[in-house]
């Protein structure tokens, strides 16, 4: 009974804060910091492998190209080794072109940030609630639910950010996680 008056003290503005309620912000923001660091870390990391794979696609392809205009008769005249240095580079060039392809790194680089800018702006909401006082904040319930939901949908539509990262944020952060069962 008494643990329930504390949930539940009530004034003439409807519900008070609570500090179970101050505790769930608290924990809410550090988690939204560390979901926003962690994608804006993965992001950085897809931009320069977008880069480092884009550049050496260019220049492998280039110096593969180059090789069209080598004379055939001198190639031959030259060595051998120049004739399957150019198709190992071509090959080179094709895997790298690939692999760009494949694990679009631009476009990852992309979605980790979009994440990013999303837990940014929960936890700049979170700071304004907590800045505010109590009396201006509005009712506890619909400010929590209205957080939640969009914690929620933000987990929901960002791209994975995998356990490790989340651990290595979670630590940094001091998110408490459940104990595993």
């Amino acid at each position: 009974m008494e643990r329930k008056l504390k949930h539940a003290v009530t004034e003439k503005n409807g519900i008070r804060w609570t500090a179970e309620m101050e505790e769930l912000l608290n924990d809410w923001h550090r988690r939204a910091y560390a979901a926003q660091c962690t994608y804006y870390q993965q992001a950085e990391r897809y931009q320069k492998l977008h880069y480092r794979l884009g550049i050496c696609t260019v220049i492998l392809t280039s110096a593969a190209g180059a090789t069209i205009f080598v004379d055939k008769g001198k190639m031959v005249e030259l060595a051998p080794y120049l004739q399957w240095g150019a198709g190992v580079v071509s090959l080179l060039a094709a895997v790298l072109a690939g692999l760009q392809t494949f694990l679009r790194p631009g476009q990852a680089a992309t979605e980790h940030g979009f994440a990013g800018d999303w837990y940014s702006a929960i936890r700049r909401e979170i700071e304004q609630l907590q800045a505010l006082p109590e009396g201006m904040r509005g009712a506890p319930k619909a400010c929590l639910d209205s957080l939640r939901k969009e914690m929620n949908k933000a987990g929901q539509k960002s791209p994975a950010m995998g356990e490790t990262h989340w651990q290595l944020a979670a630590r940094r952060f001091a998110v408490k996680e459940p104990p595993p069962k």
